[in-house]
């Protein structure tokens, strides 16, 4: 069922763009990937897929803090390289060590999929989840990386822990580290990606058929570490790779640039400021 034909003023309204030659904006911010089915709108949306992206789709970040801003009084601080890459996440991911009935669950449903099968059971750790425990698995057998991994079983954080104690770790992990790991949650996006350029950090980012903002001007792959997911037993090599080739001056200006893509395009002053790049896009070339 279409989530407008049980909203009766979504649903006067659909019919008044049906009849009207008048285009239409929708912003869709949601882990859903559900077809926003308006006549002539133009839809921003968190979660879509690019290999089945539709026309006039186009993708927006989700907002809560400028980091920077919130936490270091608007003057980014940037974190000098090391020899090692230091890379944070703390969230929400699927255990290195299942419970038991987990582990049962995702047998029998391998099994299931393999004989082909519809029938299989509802395991607690999404795909989302599961991506991120095998990234981290990964880079962690990596001697060359140090990694700052804080692996949480319930989403919003430590349930022992208040808001503001739980807040103030994921924000530290974030500051304290000069990659962070963003992998999709729920949704075909990440929250925490957005924080992380908040924050002039560099981004670890799994392509998980992503459409990322304005990614017809920006060339996100050249101040991220960009890998595919056929890519994800290498991902320390990619890691590596990326931290390598920096000088140090430039590992320095690179935090800088990502804070400054953030204010300028990511943003919400920056993302609305150029929005109308949107309705013209395929006629511009990158910019960024």
């Amino acid at each position: 069922m279409k989530y407008y034909t049980s909203n009766e003023s979504l649903i006067k309204f659909r019919k008044e763009c049906l009849y009207s030659n008048k285009s239409t904006i929708i912003f869709f911010w949601s882990d859903s990937d559900e077809e926003v089915d308006f006549p002539n709108a133009y839809v921003f949306r968190t979660s879509l897929y690019k290999s089945s992206l539709g026309i006039r789709v186009f993708s927006m970040p989700c907002w809560q803090n400028d980091l920077t801003l919130s936490y270091q009084a608007g003057s980014i601080k940037t974190i000098q390289k090391t020899k090692k890459p230091l890379i944070g996440f703390r969230g929400q991911a699927e255990p290195f060590s299942l419970p038991v009935k987990e582990r049962l669950k995702k047998a029998a449903n391998r099994v299931s999929h393999l004989v082909g099968s519809n029938y299989g059971f509802r395991e607690y750790y999404h795909k989302g989840h599961q991506l991120r425990s095998a990234a981290m698995h990964q880079i962690k057998k990596s001697p060359d990386i140090d990694t700052d991994f804080q692996i949480l079983t319930e989403f919003g954080g430590d349930s022992r822990l208040s808001r503001r104690e739980n807040t103030k770790l994921y924000v530290d992990n974030i500051f304290n580290n000069q990659y962070n790991l963003c992998i999709r949650g729920g949704g075909n996006y990440s929250y925490r990606l957005y924080e992380v350029l908040s924050a002039g950090r560099i981004p670890v980012i799994l392509n998980t058929d992503l459409v990322l903002p304005y990614d017809f001007l920006i060339s996100w792959k050249e101040f991220c570490v960009w890998v595919e997911m056929d890519e994800l037993a290498i991902i320390n090599e990619k890691i590596l790779k990326f931290h390598e080739q920096l000088s140090e001056s430039e590992f320095v200006d690179l935090q800088i640039k990502i804070r400054k893509v953030w204010l300028e395009w990511i943003s919400p002053l920056g993302f609305f400021k150029n929005l109308e790049k949107h309705f013209h896009s395929q006629n511009m070339n990158t910019v960024v």
